[in-house]
């Protein structure tokens, strides 16, 4: 007999869970569009597998999860601003049992192959992972240029 987690079931999936069904469910879209001959999975993104696809959309949820969450700007009470909702340790707890430098690298990763245009998805389809994530942390601002490297000199 198969145990269902309630939550599951009730389609109440805590926030972090959604924002890595949506990664997959973008990555495994756009392989279909592509005729690419691969899915993603939950268990997959949160796994060891270091195929291109699945580990992209492992750095893409450890990039989204580590730049998000919304606290009031000090300067300015109504204004709102993002800062890192997790700390890479609970990030890396999340995508599966990771260490921090790991997240620390997939969050670099996501980045530099944003900017550069590198990524296995289109810019529209990141920009659809970012409105849900959005959405699902009830926010309009997500942290688009977090920093993840030591500015100090």
């Amino acid at each position: 007999m198969k145990i269902i987690n309630p939550m599951i079931a009730a389609g109440c999936l805590p926030k972090e869970e959604q924002v890595l069904q949506k990664v997959a469910s973008v990555y495994n879209e756009e392989a279909r569009k592509n005729d690419m001959n691969y899915t993603v999975s939950l268990n997959e993104i949160k796994g060891y597998d270091r195929k291109q696809f699945i580990a992209e959309a492992r750095q893409m949820s450890a990039y989204f999860l580590r730049g998000i969450k919304q606290v009031k700007n000090p300067e300015n009470p109504t204004d709102v601003m993002l800062k890192n909702k997790y700390s890479l340790t609970q990030v890396g707890m999340i995508i599966g049992m990771k260490d921090h430098s790991t997240v620390l690298h997939s969050a670099k990763t996501i980045e530099v192959r944003k900017n550069t245009n590198q990524l296995l998805i289109s810019n529209s389809r990141y920009d659809e992972i970012k409105n849900t994530v959005c959405d699902i942390y009830s926010t309009d601002i997500l942290m688009d240029d977090v920093v993840y490297h030591n500015t100090t000199t």
